[in-house]
């Protein structure tokens, strides 16, 4: 009995270890240049806990869809474009300014993983498609596809992708068959020895 009740504990936190539960997401660049976009080094990195996915709220948009043409994800970024600009006089005030519109530009988005993403559809300010980029190889396969953890700020917060109940549900399913199955095997062996005494 006094075995049972010191496995207890290691029990309940391998029931812990199995529920948590690991969230990802992606992280790429956007590169823009004279009204053409582009992207570079995409990746899928891990949520660290305390940790946001972010980005800048602008009037671009991205979506994250699945290979059955739902969108499971939408988010507005911000590409900066602009670049504001004062002149001052030899006493520091302020005499002219102004911007200049740039026309390359480049941004990181982080956007939430779905391990059914087929891609990501990216969208200019007048809503027309600018971009695809296909993450289908990070489906159902992200222990190959997860590169080195760059930490992100904690800024303007989109979310974090919704777990399926389907899954928590299988999660506790097996978590309570193998305590259990742990507990019966004890329980077997404790009448065992007594049997034997």
């Amino acid at each position: 009995m006094k075995k049972t009740i010191l496995l207890l504990p290691f029990i309940l936190l391998f029931t812990n270890l199995a529920l948590a539960e690991t969230v990802h997401y992606y992280e790429f660049n956007v590169v823009y240049n004279n009204s053409y976009f582009s992207y570079n080094s995409l990746s899928v990195q891990t949520l660290q806990e305390g940790q946001e996915i972010w980005n800048f709220p602008g009037l671009y948009q991205a979506e994250v869809v699945s290979s059955d043409q739902k969108v499971l994800n939408y988010s507005k970024f911000d590409l900066p474009r602009g670049v504001f600009f004062d002149n001052f006089d030899e006493n520091g005030s302020a005499v002219s300014g102004g911007s200049i519109i740039l026309n390359e530009t480049e941004a990181r988005i982080h956007l939430p993983y779905f391990d059914n993403a087929k891609e990501i559809n990216i969208y200019d300010e007048n809503d027309i498609k600018k971009l695809t980029i296909d993450v289908s190889m990070y489906s159902k396969n992200i222990t190959a596809a997860v590169w080195e953890l760059k930490p992100a700020p904690i800024e303007s917060i989109i979310g974090k992708p919704i777990t399926s109940e389907k899954d928590r549900l299988n999660r506790i399913v097996a978590v309570v068959i193998i305590s259990v199955l742990v507990i019966i095997v004890e329980v077997i062996i404790i009448k065992t020895r007594k049997k034997e005494e």
